[in-house]
């Protein structure tokens, strides 16, 4: 189900969904989040300098990705 029908419903709780439909949902508004924050991640990198504590944290997540 479309996760925002699904929130326009009442969400997972209303709805007595298992725990994979429960997981499906969250991979469906989670992954497009996560997609923009590394393409944000991937922008920003060259940008930075080498000491600040956002280039530090933007490194990290950029080693993150799986």
């Amino acid at each position: 189900m479309d996760p925002q029908a699904l929130q326009a419903r009442g969400g997972s709780q209303e709805l007595k969904l298992d725990a994979a439909a429960r997981h499906a949902l969250r991979q469906g508004k989670s992954l497009p989040l996560l997609k923009k924050f590394y393409a944000w991640v991937v922008k920003m990198k060259p940008k930075l300098g080498r000491t600040s504590t956002l280039a530090e944290a933007v490194r990290y997540a950029a080693n993150q990705r799986a």
